[in-house]
């Protein structure tokens, strides 16, 4: 893989505080203030020798498999995963302009010529805890945005307006995969899920794999709840909870956030969202914790998982809960780490 495209990559899709800058500097490369002091020295000429580049490509590849991802979870069995492990092996890529060179970054030109693609499969990527196969796509989604009422104004100025959004067209190439570990009878699928799309983006890659997946292992493919692990992640001993949503033992519903800084929300006082003034009577219905995964050094890598449930969720008849969100993350490890987190509560 060429060095510019693996630094458009990782500019177009890694957060660069957490994820991009550490991930830089953990193999020892350039990592400045940001994306423009740092892409100039990662593309020099001579820059990278052979292993740098081994190793950064490794990184990205690792990063299209697990960053910013939706994640549902599927009971199949320990024989359909071995099975597709084994195919996997000698799997070719699709015949389609969005795995030609995978991967790749495509110019908005050229994902509008192309239009939407539903995941098309590029490679896999096998390492000691199991087999990802990865996919690409394109996907048009729309983003609000704040306008500035003055500017408004200048162009409708028969108009007054106190507020103003904006719709905005996009069209983002996707990253898909579907990881096979060698131990357990789970699959995984994880879509891509950008910070910016709305919560409804990753259902088509989620459906699309769904089938392709339950054609390709003969067997009916069916979400894992997840909504017990709410419970089960607030009363674990480990990670830091970043997001609550609970409902208190007036039926007060609370929703706090305490990703600056260390703060956990186990451990706080009501005020900021902990459970001292409630007891055992409260109920949490929506988690995100992140953990410390340790890198080289000094350096610690901080992956984060959203179950993202609603007071709906706990009340309902139907209360199920097959997505989660996966923010953070910069390779392989950090899924494994979740796995091991999600697992108890399963």
């Amino acid at each position: 893989m060429k060095v510019e495209t693996m630094v458009a990559l990782l500019r177009a899709r890694a957060p660069w505080r957490s994820v991009a800058r550490v991930g830089l500097k953990d193999l020892g490369l350039p990592a400045g203030m940001g994306w423009d002091d740092t892409a100039p020295d990662l593309l020099a000429a001579n820059a990278l020798n052979a292993l740098q580049k081994a190793q950064l490509e490794t990184m990205v590849l690792e990063h299209l498999v697990v960053g910013e991802k939706s994640l549902r979870i599927y009971e199949v069995g320990r024989q359909p995963i071995d099975a597709l492990i084994a195919s996997s092996a000698s799997k070719k890529s699709s015949s389609h302009a969005v795995t030609s060179g995978f991967p790749s970054v495509l110019s908005d030109a050229q994902m509008g010529a192309i239009g939407d693609v539903p995941p098309k499969f590029g490679r896999c990527i096998a390492d000691k805890d199991g087999t990802a196969l990865v996919f690409a796509g394109i996907r048009s989604y729309t983003r609000r945005v704040e306008l500035d009422p003055k500017a408004v104004k200048a162009v409708v100025p028969s108009m007054d307006f106190e507020s103003v959004i904006g719709v905005v067209n996009h069209r983002r190439m996707t990253y898909d995969a579907v990881w096979l570990p060698k131990t357990g009878k789970y699959v995984y699928v994880l879509a891509d899920y950008p910070q910016d799309a709305t919560s409804d983006f990753p259902a088509q890659s989620h459906l699309a794999l769904e089938r392709s997946l339950a054609k390709e292992m003969g067997v009916p493919l069916i979400p894992v709840d997840l909504f017990p692990a709410v419970q089960g992640l607030y009363d674990a001993p480990d990670g830091d909870v970043v997001e609550l949503g609970f409902i208190t033992d007036d039926d007060s519903v609370k929703h706090l956030k305490a990703r600056q800084g260390k703060k956990c929300l186990r451990k706080d006082g009501y005020h900021t969202a902990g459970a001292t003034f409630v007891g055992n009577a409260l109920l949490p219905f929506r988690i995100a914790v992140r953990w410390q995964r340790k890198l080289n050094g000094l350096l610690t890598v901080q992956p984060e998982v959203l179950l993202p449930g609603t007071s709906r969720t706990v009340y309902g008849v139907n209360n199920r809960l097959y997505d989660c969100v996966l923010r953070n993350c910069l390779g392989l490890r950090d899924l494994v780490l979740i796995k091991s987190k999600l697992s108890p509560h399963i």
